[in-house]
């Protein structure tokens, strides 16, 4: 992995930039649970809040409202990685 030291910016509106970079974060996240995990893997509140940049309340709230379906295994609460996806579209 490289590792950047300094990145400089001129001239790019503050808005613009902080989407882009949230949309390069967002293509790296889903590319790294693709790659690393199948389909009907399940997962935590902090990876589903990360895949939807959402906080981990907001994904209680989800939870709650029945809009995102969830698990306890083993006392702890997991997400579908499909229902969570559905979520981004």
């Amino acid at each position: 992995m490289t590792r950047v030291e300094k990145i400089e910016v001129e001239h790019v509106n503050y808005r613009d930039l902080l989407s882009d970079v949230k949309d390069i974060i967002q293509e790296a996240l889903t590319a790294i649970f693709a790659g690393k995990e199948n389909q009907d893997s399940l997962l935590t509140r902090k990876q589903a809040a990360m895949i939807l940049q959402v906080s981990e309340q907001t994904i209680d709230n989800y939870r709650k409202k029945d809009k995102l379906p969830s698990f306890i295994v083993g006392g702890n609460i997991r997400f579908k990685k499909p229902d969570v996806m559905n979520l981004l579209s």
